[in-house]
């Protein structure tokens, strides 16, 4: 974070509905030296797998840099279902999946999440 710069309270991904496995990848560091050599850097690896009423969405998390936001707002465009069930790391959650359009939705979730999983 520079000196004047607007603190992160989450981070906005966009994750599109495909039957095709798709993977993503975010990498953060301080964006001030070399601490990533060390090892201070975060990588994290989104794998998106989807059947006709469900996605899937899988975090692989590598590093030990800590970003100061602690949520994502994850956008979901493309669902062809109606979300009913969200389970996040194999328990169902009580949220609310905001719609924004016919197909296209918006949830928060921790950032540390591992599996994250939307049945319609």
């Amino acid at each position: 974070q520079y000196v004047g710069e607007k603190k992160l309270e989450q981070l906005t991904l966009w994750a599109y509905y495909s039957k095709d496995k798709t993977r993503s990848t975010v990498y953060e560091d301080a964006c001030d030296g070399y601490d990533y050599q060390k090892g201070n850097y975060c990588e994290k690896t989104f794998t998106l797998s989807a059947k006709d009423n469900e996605i899937t969405i899988r975090q692989h998390i590598n590093g030990k840099y800590e970003p100061h936001y602690n949520k994502y707002d994850l956008q979901l465009v493309g669902l062809p279902f109606e979300p009913a069930s969200v389970l996040l790391d194999d328990v169902e959650v009580n949220t609310n999946i905001c719609k924004i359009s016919d197909t296209h939705f918006e949830i928060l979730v921790p950032k540390n999440f591992e599996v994250l999983k939307i049945v319609g």
